[in-house]
């Protein structure tokens, strides 16, 4: 979805990064996360870069995917920065604040949003 989101405007910076895992793809856990890193460590640095975030349109339900999304708007919100949660990124906010026991990805999600100023 990163190619019709950026078509909307020339000043959208999008990352259409965090891939889901393909079927078949071996060690699936240390592929979650690897890619989980991957995803954070690739979209991160442009976090305090940039003055808002739109999380959600294309972004789908794959396990690190998810994970990922949490730990950068955890970030996000830490520095402060204005985050629009849409579509799949919805999606993140309520099994974050519906599951138990929540991971620590979600109780960091959680507590970022409770401390958040707005």
């Amino acid at each position: 979805a990163g190619g019709p989101i950026k078509s909307y405007s020339p000043e959208l910076i999008v990352h259409p990064l965090l891939a889901s895992a393909s079927p078949g793809d071996e060690a699936p856990e240390a592929s979650h996360a690897a890619r989980v890193e991957a995803g954070v460590g690739a979209v991160g640095p442009w976090v305090p870069r940039c003055d808002a975030f739109l999380v959600g349109p294309g972004l789908g339900r794959d396990p690190a995917v998810m994970e990922a999304t949490a730990r950068l708007v955890v970030e996000i919100i830490a520095c402060n920065r204005r985050v629009v949660l849409d579509a799949d990124g919805l999606f993140i906010l309520s099994s974050a604040l519906a599951a138990t026991p929540r991971t620590p990805s979600q109780e960091a999600l959680v507590a970022a949003i409770k401390s958040s100023p707005e």
